[in-house]
């Protein structure tokens, strides 16, 4: 996602400024409000591949050492 798009859903579902959305809101927040917001809206939307982060790969190996 474009960072004009990205800013531009969170203003539109929010009424937050630009500037309030550069700088002080936390990126990994910010990227659930856009999920939320998307899928408010009836868009199919889909989390990203938990490898693809370091927590997500942590939470794969908790999740097979425990299956």
């Amino acid at each position: 996602m474009a960072e004009a798009q990205y800013i531009a859903v969170i203003a539109h579902g929010t009424g937050w400024t630009e500037d309030y959305i550069r700088w002080h809101l936390p990126l990994s927040r910010g990227r659930a409000y856009v999920h939320a917001f998307r899928l408010m809206e009836g868009e199919a939307m889909m989390w990203p591949d938990r490898r693809l982060s370091e927590t997500g790969r942590w939470w794969e190996r908790v999740r097979h050492r425990f299956h």
